[in-house]
């Protein structure tokens, strides 16, 4: 019985947060710029965990960029990312190992378009396979895990027959709730009517949210081309005029999670520009890049999980001291965040219903006459 209780016990209780990878990059004074994936564990410290020297000899170019960029870590630890000046995608293995896993010219070759354009687009699917957005050709494509084989998932042509335009721009980030439907960004160029599309496991495209029913919700026009996360909801960065990370619950409902105002209480700066990556660890805590009002207010915030409560996660202070041996003119958080260890969709676990636990009394009291019993007996 005290095993029975130790187990319901243990099943119970959350996993801890794990290490936060955030891609960072520095324009700089010289004519080249420079990038570093930075890791921040729990409990706030900061390590490097990819730096610029191991891209670029990886790459071998002689910058590396992280704006509008994605990164997505598998079960086993493995980190993938997307590069912007090789428009290569990369596998680090958790000791910081790194090795081209997708080529610029595979990506070509199935799209067929002459310039490859990787976005904040990128998780590990169902299938355990690697999915990732093209924005140049409009496409969703996925590589297969192990094997890096690229093959076309969605057209371009596709999302203009179910959207009813020719104006495409998937250029935001992607996520999977628990049933494996996708969701991700339509963000027309001009327009102000971002909607969220969801592509069944079964291959079918519909429109989830649309563009009025985003302003319906959050009261603001929209600009949604930067990260998305899920966690029961779906987390999402709008740097229209709301400046906000907007919730959008599994049956359509939009609101503001966090506010503009929110971050600027906690930043202190002019203004808020959350433009970059944005995930969810396991305690439901969301985590986000701003860029705030300038070139030199970057922050990486952490929300409390019902958005009540905002704090510095990674204040710019911190950011300057730990890179203060690069020469940088600015520092921007234009790329993704993900979170190691995060599983949104854990296995049911059976739970005690009221019988179960007046049961579960009862059971302990019979064992407790019966050893009392013996006792009596034994006396």
């Amino acid at each position: 019985m005290v095993l029975l209780l130790a187990t319901i016990v243990s099943v119970s209780a959350n996993a801890a947060p794990g290490d936060t990878f955030v891609q960072v990059s520095f324009d700089l004074l010289t004519p080249f710029d420079e990038c570093s994936i930075l890791k921040v564990a729990p409990d706030g410290t900061l390590s490097e965990f990819a730096s610029f020297e191991d891209i670029t000899d990886l790459t071998g170019e002689p910058d590396c960029d992280f704006d509008d960029v994605g990164m997505t870590i598998a079960d086993n630890g493995d980190v993938y990312f997307s590069e912007d000046e090789s428009d290569t995608i990369i596998k680090a293995t958790p000791d910081g190992v790194l090795s081209t896993f997708v080529t610029e010219a595979q990506i070509l070759a199935v799209t067929g378009a002459g310039i490859v354009d990787l976005d904040h687009a990128m998780e590990i699917g169902p299938d355990g396979d690697l999915y990732f957005i093209d924005e140049f050709s409009n496409t969703l494509l996925k590589a297969t895990i192990p094997g890096s084989v690229v093959s076309l998932v969605l057209s371009e042509a596709e999302i203009q027959a179910v959207t009813n335009t020719e104006n495409v721009d998937i250029d935001a980030g992607m996520a999977f709730d628990c049933d494996g439907n996708l969701y991700f960004v339509n963000n027309p160029e001009g327009q102000e009517l971002d909607s969220i599309l969801r592509l069944t496991p079964l291959g079918n495209l519909s429109i989830f949210v649309d563009g009025q029913e985003i302003i319906d919700g959050t009261g603001f026009t929209s600009d949604i081309d930067s990260g998305v996360a899920f966690f029961d909801s779906l987390f999402i960065q709008d740097e229209g005029v709301c400046d906000c990370v907007i919730e959008v619950t599994l049956d359509g409902g939009v609101s503001v999670f966090v506010s503009e105002g929110q971050i600027t209480a906690v930043t202190l700066n002019g203004g808020a520009d959350p433009d970059g990556g944005i995930a969810v660890n396991q305690s439901r805590e969301v985590i986000f890049g701003d860029d705030g009002s300038g070139p030199e207010d970057p922050n990486v915030l952490k929300s409390s999980p019902k958005g009540t409560s905002l704090s510095l996660f990674v204040s710019t202070q911190q950011l300057e001291d730990f890179y203060q041996s690069v020469d940088f003119d600015e520092i921007d958080l234009e790329g993704s965040i993900a979170i190691e260890g995060v599983d949104p969709c854990p296995a049911e676990i059976p739970t005690l219903s009221e019988w179960g636990l007046i049961a579960m009394a009862a059971i302990l009291g019979i064992v407790g006459f019966i050893v009392a019993r013996r006792r009596m007996v034994k006396a």
